[in-house]
């Protein structure tokens, strides 16, 4: 009998837990009530009740919502029961693992320390820091102002580089973003898009005040890479580290000497190659710059021209195209197996695969023409006319137009074009046309006509869009789920 009631009390408590389990996984959806915003479950259900200014979508089981819309400081953090993590006192940024907060100093007009939260953890950092930025890494790169001993009477400190106002650039460090536990000191003044974390291995930089004749002639940088164990990796004489780890191997530069960088004229007395993170050297130093281009490719430029090499060096496609380029260096960039070739010279429009070979090559005279994505996870990219918007599909033989350009915007084309979200999401994507907003397929058939004044992405089922004034989420079928009132 004690048995019996054993194993009821077990699968009573498996039930349980499955339940709970279920519910936490429902998705919520915002809605909005007269003029407030709360949450709903998929069927339509009003779960957390209309009560802030904004209410932003859940992203790993927390979201964003806004007690007061003119407020500096208005925004906290809520988990799907609707509780606080943060009640809404605060100006909050969602970054690639979790969200940023800090708030709004009356007395001395700026955001105050910035704190941390995690979402794969749930761990919470207090507002300890004056900067911390989080790049998706284990850690996060931060700093806590500037040492209070670095300005002395009559004594400061050659190495810290300063800002236009004359303050001294603080140094950063890493802190682990599940604990805040320190993983490196804040040593070294960084360069914002150059230091990097990947798999244990750190990679700072350091920047020195140039003087010639006591008169400041430019910032002289180097770079340091310390090992998981936190030992410096050397890499032979007059080789710099140069960029973050990336499958296994890293970027690494040479300064070149007066008499090579007279004979290098298209580089800027630097040219560049691949390490190994042991300290070897993978690739000569002998580009003008390369940058990782995914899917195992490195993209290179010399002589002006961009080209591609493999990770160990072999030529994949000559430097061959010119991309025009007016702020950080452009580079080829792989997204599903394909690369768009920006700015190529005289605008013409290029897509290449892996192996180097174009699938598509457009000239000029054949008419306005320019791709606004890239190549999507289905072959799908989209590309604009003088008349619109339309469909192709890219292969490895080729482009094939899935339809012409009859539309005036698309999703993350035209009217968002800043905005995330050219992909099809749950095989539907919002189009323009006549006006109104409705729905593909992957084929450009309609699946929900144009109706909507406005329209988003699909998202575990539904899809939010507005009609007259008032919002909707709306199944696959078009059907309404939810109406505001």
């Amino acid at each position: 009998m004690k048995r019996l009631i054993l194993i009821c009390l077990m699968i009573l408590t498996l039930c349980l837990s499955v339940s709970l389990a279920e519910e936490e996984a429902q998705p919520l959806y915002p809605i909005r009530e007269n003029g407030l915003w709360g949450y709903m479950n998929r069927a339509g259900e009003v779960v957390i009740e209309p009560q802030w200014m904004k209410a932003e979508t859940f992203s790993g089981g927390v979201a964003i919502v806004e007690a007061d819309g003119e407020q500096k400081d208005g925004q906290g953090l809520i988990r799907t029961n609707g509780e606080y993590i943060l009640a809404p006192a605060y100006r909050i940024e969602e970054t690639p693992g979790g969200y940023i907060y800090s708030q709004w100093d009356e007395n001395l007009q700026h955001y105050g320390k910035e704190g941390y939260y995690d979402k794969a953890s749930g761990f919470l950092l207090p507002p300890s820091y004056d900067f911390i930025h989080d790049y998706g890494w284990d850690v996060l790169l931060i700093h806590d102002g500037i040492p209070e001993d670095f300005e002395k009477e009559g004594d400061q400190d050659e190495d810290w580089a300063d800002d236009e106002d004359g303050d001294a650039d603080p140094y950063y460090g890493f802190i682990r973003r599940d604990t805040g536990e320190s993983v490196f000191p804040n040593q070294y003044a960084e360069l914002y898009d150059d230091v990097g974390y990947y798999d244990g291995y750190i990679l700072v930089s350091d920047e020195h005040d140039l003087l010639e004749d006591d008169e400041w002639a430019g910032i002289e940088v180097e770079y340091h890479l310390f090992d998981p164990s936190g030992q410096e990796v050397v890499f032979p004489e007059r080789i710099m580290p140069d960029s973050g780890i990336f499958e296994g191997v890293l970027r690494i530069s040479r300064v070149l000497t007066d008499e090579e960088a007279e004979q290098h004229e298209s580089g800027w007395g630097i040219v560049y190659g691949l390490g190994s993170p042991d300290g070897r050297i993978v690739v000569e130093p002998q580009y003008d710059y390369l940058a990782y281009a995914g899917d195992g490719l490195v993209s290179i430029r010399l002589d002006d021209r961009f080209g591609l090499i493999d990770l160990k060096g072999n030529a994949i496609l000559a430097p061959t195209y010119e991309m025009d380029w007016g702020g950080p260096m452009p580079q080829i960039i792989f997204t599903n197996g394909y690369a768009v070739i920006d700015g190529e010279a005289e605008s013409r429009v290029i897509i290449i695969n892996t192996d180097g070979h174009e699938v598509l090559h457009r000239l000029p005279d054949e008419g306005q023409f320019r791709l606004c994505s890239d190549v999507m996870e289905n072959g799908l990219i989209w590309y604009e006319t003088s008349d619109g918007f339309g469909l192709m599909r890219v292969t490895e033989q080729g482009t094939e137009t899935i339809t012409d350009p009859v539309f005036e915007a698309s999703f993350g084309c035209g009217l968002y074009e800043y905005q995330s979200g050219i992909s099809f999401f749950e095989g539907l994507h919002p189009v323009k046309q006549g006006g109104l907003w409705g729905y593909i397929d992957e084929t450009a058939q309609w699946v929900i006509p144009p109706w909507y004044d406005s329209a988003y992405n699909f998202r575990d089922g539904l899809a939010l869009v507005e009609k007259d004034g008032k919002l909707m989420h709306i199944d696959h079928s078009g059907a309404a789920v939810w109406e505001e009132r």
